[in-house]
């Protein structure tokens, strides 16, 4: 009777056991495809259930996971701060007209804003809340998108002149060309040739992304 008694406890801490060692093992594919669906690469878990103290294996996988989501923000709002500078340049160098830019970089920044009052653990355990969690990082992620494909139309290269491109003829050195080289090759052109005119070619090649200007102090 009694040993009788120790077996039907001992099945049912197994069943309980292996209950809660099936809900973890879900819960963790869960998170893991949330990951995965919100585009980060990483999205294996290494949390894993410890049958002498389940809850702390839920705790950690969740901690895990709330990490690997908020440095997919961080990374997301470092990229669009960066895009910020970006606009900045191309408005004030490329002289380009930058408003639907600058809308979607402040589109982004309210979403971030939105997004991070989620990014909570007590979020994580609702399946519901993160799942709306995953859509809003996908929303996301896509006006970042938008602002990059803008910025790389406004950066490629645009079409120089026929003055211009004697100046790129003379850029065959593929670790950079000295300008004193740049102005020698003019002068054998043309002896008379205008130096603040070169400068100002230089500029709009260097404003139609043809150059890269590099300085340096001689020594």
């Amino acid at each position: 009777m009694y040993s009788t008694r120790i077996k039907e406890t001992q099945e049912k801490i197994e069943d309980w056991l292996r209950n809660r060692r099936q809900k973890f093992m879900e819960s963790k594919a869960f998170c893991e495809e949330m990951l995965k669906t919100t585009g980060i690469e990483r999205f294996n878990l290494h949390a894993a259930f410890d049958p002498f103290d389940p809850g702390a294996s839920r705790n950690s996988l969740y901690n895990e996971t709330l990490e690997k989501i908020q440095n997919h923000v961080q990374f997301i709002e470092a990229n669009n701060n960066r895009y910020s500078t970006e606009v900045l340049y191309a408005k004030q160098v490329v002289g380009v007209e930058v408003s639907d830019l600058n809308k979607k970089i402040q589109e982004t920044r309210e979403q971030l804003i939105d997004v991070k009052k989620s990014i909570v653990e007590e979020c994580l355990r609702d399946e519901k809340c993160f799942a709306v969690l995953g859509e809003k990082i996908i929303d996301l992620q896509k006006t970042l998108k938008d602002t990059e494909q803008l910025l790389r139309v406004i950066f490629k290269k645009q079409d120089f002149s026929s003055e211009e491109e004697g100046i790129l003829e003379a850029l065959q050195d593929p670790k950079g060309t000295d300008l004193s080289l740049v102005i020698t090759s003019q002068l054998a052109k043309d002896p008379n040739f205008n130096m603040d005119n070169l400068m100002k070619q230089i500029a709009s090649l260097f404003r139609k992304n043809q150059i890269i200007i590099s300085l340096s102090k001689r020594r």
